[in-house]
């Protein structure tokens, strides 16, 4: 039911307090002092870019300087690690020089206490030095050189292989010193190849006198390399460390790892290497490997009263890897520190922005407020009194619209019943006596023709009226709408055959039986079938189907169970952009504007039939022609029935 303006209530400003004038707002404390005008800009703009800047240089270089601090202790913790395993290898390698010289050591102190005479014999001899080079895992072999050179005693022949060896330096050596009347001790030789394998090795050699102190040989100590350096492999030196054991003429001993071909190589040392082992018999730096080419800090000593040196390597990369991986994660928290600054920052100075904003926004708001304070009571008066006066007479205009569609077409019916009923008359009279009018027939049947082409337009507005005024009333029951749809084809038999048209209905099971007014539910299929059978070609087909189907009930409830009806024919179609607005009211396909006739009604008033049942109505293309689909619901909703009403 429609309200009309004596219905509502207008509230009395005297007895609603909430409606009353409302007394002025003053704005006190320290918001009516930035309200006064334009708040200026806050300092905290102006600083927060600097402070924040100030903070990220300082917060950088804290990090850098714990970086740099914490690079160069690595460095000198590695420089450490490299003296202290030098030291262990200079150790190591005089203690292995040292066990070889006490063995060369005893056999010189025999030779020079024990008379030829006395001596054990060549077997004996042979089967000591083989014990003695078992002995010590360092030693290859034992021989023992006569005053030429030549090899006398073997550990690895009885006899003895006869070889002469007095063009080798370690021999000319001693032999020089037998005749200047020294002993120069011990003699370490560079590396050189055997004669017989053609290995790399190194001798260890002492001089041998006789009783009478004369130059009575060398007894020489072949070492075996790959022993020593198995010795040496045991020691940590990271992935790309390196110990070398070297000569001091620049012969390469040992190299720990292995690099093939370089064993026995001269490798030139710098002159600042050499000079700082001459002095101190240390040196420490960084040198580049000519073999591989990597960088290394590294240690060199030189054993005391020899001339090997030991040189141990540590690579820049196995030094610096958990620096590089502690520099990275600083890196990467500078980097989360500084984007969090920065973005507080900006946030900060987001927010300063728009609350200064917001205060201009209040100061300009509060000027407003004041401009319209005094008469903001008067004008809400005056807008609620034109709203009233406007609902009063858009109201009146629509009584007035129901009331005159009502009382015109009731006027115009009664006068257009009685022209109809002149001319069915007349068309009898004439039927009785046909020579009586002649061609008066004709005008009688134009009479009768347009009064019910009239008079279906007057029922079709006074429908429209009482739809649109809620004031249709329905008679609903139960009811079979494909019993319903056979009538409408019987109805419109006599059409469809004067068109050559066949009206054919699908048989349904079972009956699609729906809550409905039948007589309303009729008039929509009367409407679509008329204007199917209007529209279609001779020999044309009008379709009409049904189908279960279900139609949407709001979220979370249930679909309700519908029944579909289709209504198709093979005509011209509905232009797509025109498919919706064929349902508005005195509006005609522009393909149906051809003479076929129509108000344009009839589809509007099926649409609100259709509405007033809870179902839904749509028209689309089909293949060929038009098809109408109309979906009634088996029983309408509750709130259908009472916008029915």
């Amino acid at each position: 039911m429609r309200a009309t303006g004596d219905d509502i209530e207008h509230p009395d400003p005297e007895q609603d307090p909430a409606r009353a004038p409302s007394e002025p707002v003053e704005f006190t404390g320290a918001g009516s002092a930035a309200f006064g005008g334009p708040p200026p800009a806050s300092p905290l703009i102006r600083w927060l870019p600097l402070l924040s800047g100030g903070l990220i240089g300082l917060l950088l270089a804290i990090i850098g300087a714990s970086l740099w601090v914490s690079r160069e202790s690595q460095l000198q913790a590695a420089t450490r690690t490299t003296r202290n395993l030098a030291l262990v290898l200079e150790a190591q390698t005089a203690h292995t020089l040292e066990a070889v010289d006490a063995t060369l050591s005893g056999f010189a102190h025999f030779w020079e206490q024990v008379p030829i005479t006395a001596r054990p014999s060549a077997v004996e001899l042979h089967k000591l030095l083989l014990d003695k080079a078992h002995d010590n895992p360092y030693v290859r072999s034992i021989y023992i050189l006569d005053a030429k050179g030549t090899m006398a005693h073997d550990s690895e022949a009885l006899p003895a292989r006869g070889l002469n060896f007095a063009d080798r330096d370690y021999f000319r050596v001693h032999e020089k010193a037998d005749k200047e009347k020294a002993d120069n001790g011990l003699h370490v030789s560079h590396m050189m190849r055997g004669r017989l394998t053609g290995r790399w090795g190194l001798v260890l050699t002492r001089r041998l006198s006789d009783p009478g102190g004369k130059f009575a040989g060398v007894i020489v100590a072949a070492l075996e390399p790959s022993n020593l350096e198995l010795g040496y492999s045991g020691i940590d030196i990271g992935q790309d460390g390196l110990i070398n054991l070297r000569h001091v003429d620049g012969d390469l001993i040992i190299r720990v790892p292995a690099y093939a071909g370089t064993v026995g190589q001269k490798i030139p040392s710098t002159g600042l290497l050499m000079e700082q082992i001459r002095q101190h018999g240390l040196a420490s730096g960084w040198m580049e490997s000519k073999f591989d080419h990597v960088e290394r800090l590294y240690t060199a000593r030189k054993l005391p009263d020899s001339p090997l040196i030991v040189f141990v390597g540590l690579s820049r990369d196995d030094i610096l890897a958990p620096w590089n991986r502690m520099a990275l994660t600083s890196a990467v928290l500078a980097a989360a520190l500084v984007g969090s600054i920065l973005w507080f920052t900006h946030r900060l100075l987001a927010e300063t922005r728009e609350r200064d904003a917001l205060f201009a926004s209040l100061a300009g708001s509060e000027r407003l407020l004041r401009e319209h304070r005094d008469n903001l009571q008067d004008t809400i008066e005056q807008r609620t009194r034109e709203l009233l006066d406007a609902k009063d007479v858009a109201e009146a205009a629509n009584r007035s619209k129901s009331e005159f569609l009502a009382n015109i077409s009731h006027e115009l019916r009664t006068p257009m019943h009685a022209i109809l009923s002149f001319a069915r008359l007349g068309h009898d009279r004439k039927a009785e006596d046909p020579a009586a009018f002649g061609k008066m027939h004709q005008y009688f049947g134009r009479i009768h023709q347009s009064g019910e082409r009239l008079l279906r337009l007057l029922n079709d507005l006074l429908d429209l009226s009482k739809l649109e005024a809620g004031a249709m009333v329905y008679d609903m029951r139960s009811h079979d709408l494909r019993s319903l749809a056979e009538e409408v084809v019987t109805e419109f038999s006599a059409l469809a055959n004067a068109k050559s048209v066949r009206i054919a209905v699908a048989v349904s099971e079972p009956a699609p039986i729906v809550v409905c007014d039948p007589a309303r539910i009729g008039q929509v299929v009367r409407n679509l079938v008329s204007n199917a059978v209007k529209f279609s070609p001779a020999n044309g087909v009008v379709r009409i189907d049904f189908s279960p189907a279900s139609l949407p009930a709001g979220a979370g409830a249930t679909p309700r169970p519908a029944v579909l009806l289709t209504v198709s024919d093979e005509g011209q179609g509905i232009p797509e952009n025109e498919l919706l607005a064929v349902f508005d009211k005195f509006v005609q396909s522009s393909k149906t504007k051809n003479g076929a006739g129509g108000t344009g009604l009839g589809l509007s008033i099926c649409r609100e039939i259709v509405r007033h049942h809870g179902g839904h109505i749509w028209a689309r293309n089909g293949t060929q022609g038009a098809i109408f689909s109309v979906t009634v619901p088996l029983a309408p909703a509750a709130e259908g029935l009472a916008d029915a009403a």
